[in-house]
């Protein structure tokens, strides 16, 4: 006969053990559907490494999304009425900052105005313009310029509709760059 010592305890079934170890941690799960469980987060990580950011966003693609926001808000010339009440609301303004359009003021009664984007800005010593910042996602997102329609329109202004359209940095010798952008204000949201 042979005496255990006290501390010892019997031998237990690994199979039995095992299944004990996932039922015990996720009541009601096999141990197919545990293991597949852990293998996910593993696969999903090794997914995202692999990763980059999507291809950029035609212009075109950009072009219809603004053309159909004027439609949306009443047409061209619900925008141009528009923004000759805001260019006037404007005109003392000495603030350059970017800011929420929806939560300003001067954007009061310009529901059309809002909607073609975000955010904007509108500076002083460029009083015939202001950028809107169009943001779809954090790989979609670009500027375009409402020009104020009493005044001249900029030699590098690129017409979408009415008076809502394109300024590219440089004029017209970088259009067939990189998308469309207003280079003021994109350097001051990235601030």
């Amino acid at each position: 006969m042979t005496i255990k010592p006290p501390n010892e305890r019997p031998p237990v079934d690994a199979g039995t053990a095992h299944r004990f170890a996932i039922e015990s941690h996720l009541p009601g799960t096999t141990e197919a559907e545990c293991s597949m469980q852990s293998v996910l987060p593993i696969i999903a990580c090794v997914m995202l490494l692999g990763c980059g950011p999507p291809p950029p966003v035609p212009k075109e693609t950009h072009i219809k999304q603004v053309q159909l926001a004027i439609v949306k808000a009443g047409g061209e010339t619900n925008i141009l009425t528009e923004s000759r009440t805001l260019f006037m609301r404007l005109a003392s303004f000495t603030n350059n900052s970017p800011f929420d359009m929806a939560g300003d003021r001067r954007f009061e009664g310009l529901s059309g105005i809002r909607s073609l984007g975000d955010a904007f800005q509108y500076e002083p010593s460029e009083p015939n313009r202001v950028s809107i910042r169009v943001h779809n996602s954090h790989f979609d997102g670009y500027f375009i310029v409402l020009v104020n329609p009493d005044l001249p329109q900029p030699p590098s202004f690129e017409r979408i509709a009415g008076n809502v359209g394109f300024i590219e940095p440089g004029g017209a010798a970088n259009r067939s760059q990189s998308g469309p952008t207003t280079e003021p204000f994109a350097k001051t949201i990235q601030r």
